[in-house]
């Protein structure tokens, strides 16, 4: 059994719906149809479907209020972004003059600002840092740690958490594949260095060695970081270096040895020597273990 209901389903209000005469249709409702005999035909019956009833225009109603309250939750979201956007600009250039006074002590801080903590007042610091280094995920003697380091050189971002948070969110945004707070820990002068510089710096490491291996490259080493005005110099230096000490290695091995080790770029170019006359064993111990390490054995004699 076929219903009006059904048949008229879809159908624009006022249109004519054709049902079989030999279909026994149920009505649906009186208030919304009415018979009307086709002229020549006993054949069919022909119903026309009735306006919407007054629960569209309620409909309608909900709908523009949700509009517009969808419109103002975007306006106020879009207000939000620009301050927290403004805010982080503010933030961020404030930590450039830091660390560009300290890159230049010309402009730095006097030892007479540097000085002036008392002890209560570094003991408190020293507190707030530890628990701040806690939260960032460090464990508590690596934050102690830290946290007397900042402390003890009178760190520009020791007294302000807020600007100690925004460098090291910049850092790690810049760094998305290191863990900061541990790079810190390891070597907390990159805490001061120039965003530019650790740019600059990771330019160089890529450059010259594969980029997969970069990331561990940094952990091992952070201090490459805070030595962009020299890193390419110590690279170039490095390399041969090691050349003259491994005449048979190819020049990949060479840079996936000092990949695996690349605190060689902070000790090798430091010795004043000529190096194609320089056997491995005249070498400091440490150097020669991390290259006989590095180079895996294979071209040691």
């Amino acid at each position: 059994m076929v219903t009006t209901h059904c048949l008229t389903r879809g159908v624009r209000a006022g249109a004519q719906v054709p049902c079989s005469w030999s279909t026994t249709c149920e009505p649906y409702s009186a208030a919304h149809r009415r018979l009307r005999i086709r002229p020549g035909s006993q054949r069919r019956r022909w119903y026309t479907v009735a306006a919407a009833d007054s629960g569209n225009s309620d409909f309608e109603d909900e709908l523009e209020k949700a509009t517009r309250e969808a419109a103002e939750i975007h306006l106020k979201s879009a207000e939000l972004a620009q301050q927290q956007t403004r805010r982080e600009l503010e933030l961020a250039t404030e930590t450039d003059k830091i660390d560009e006074s300290l890159a230049e002590p010309s402009r730095g801080r006097s030892e007479d600002q540097i000085v002036q903590w008392s002890q209560e007042t570094c003991t408190a610091v020293e507190e707030e840092l530890h628990s701040y280094w806690i939260s960032a995920g460090l464990r508590t003697t690596t934050a102690e740690a830290l946290a007397r380091s900042m402390v003890r050189t009178r760190s520009p971002y020791a007294m302000d958490l807020t600007l100690l948070h925004a460098k090291v969110e910049r850092l790690q945004r810049t760094l998305p594949d290191s863990d900061v707070p541990k790079l810190l820990a390891a070597y907390p002068g990159l805490l001061t260095t120039e965003i530019s510089a650790v740019v600059t710096s990771c330019i160089y490491l890529t450059t010259n060695f594969d980029p997969t291996s970069i990331p561990t490259m940094i952990e091992d080493a952070p201090q490459l970081l805070t030595l962009a005005d020299q890193l390419n110099h110590r690279i170039t230096k490095t390399l041969h270096a090691v050349q003259c000490l491994f005449p048979k290695a190819s020049m990949d091995d060479i840079k996936s040895a000092i990949a695996e080790e690349p605190t060689l770029l902070l000790k090798i170019p430091e010795q004043d020597r000529e190096w194609r006359t320089t056997d491995i064993a005249e070498l400091p111990i440490d150097i020669g273990n991390s290259l006989v390490f590095g180079m895996r054995q294979k071209y040691a004699t």
